[in-house]
């Protein structure tokens, strides 16, 4: 597993249980007009992750089920049970493969 896939895979599993649910408190000012938005770095940062967890979990969705239950074992604790454990390296492995394609590094 590399590093990188790793990081998306976290990315992911955060989006799934928190959504788009902003984190701690907006680094912009409140003295600004009532409809005016300062895009700040974090808002930007926060748009790119959300589109990353959005493409990683259509690669999930399109992997074959065991792989794809092996992910959401492993990263949401979730429990899908098979009579034989889901390869995690093998689901990562196919996910990590898909993720390059799809233009994810």
């Amino acid at each position: 597993m590399t590093d990188r896939a790793d990081w998306h895979l976290t990315n992911w599993a955060e989006y799934m249980q928190h959504g788009t649910v902003g984190r701690g408190y907006p680094s912009r000012s409140a003295g600004m007009a009532a409809n005016a938005r300062i895009h700040t770095f974090e808002d930007m940062a926060d748009q790119v992750d959300e589109y990353a967890a959005k493409i990683v979990d259509r690669i999930i969705y399109d992997l074959p089920a065991r792989l794809a239950c092996a992910i959401h074992n492993k990263y949401l604790n979730s429990v899908f049970r098979f009579r034989e454990e889901p390869p995690i390296d093998e689901a990562i492995s196919a996910f990590w493969e898909r993720a390059t394609k799809a233009g994810l590094v």
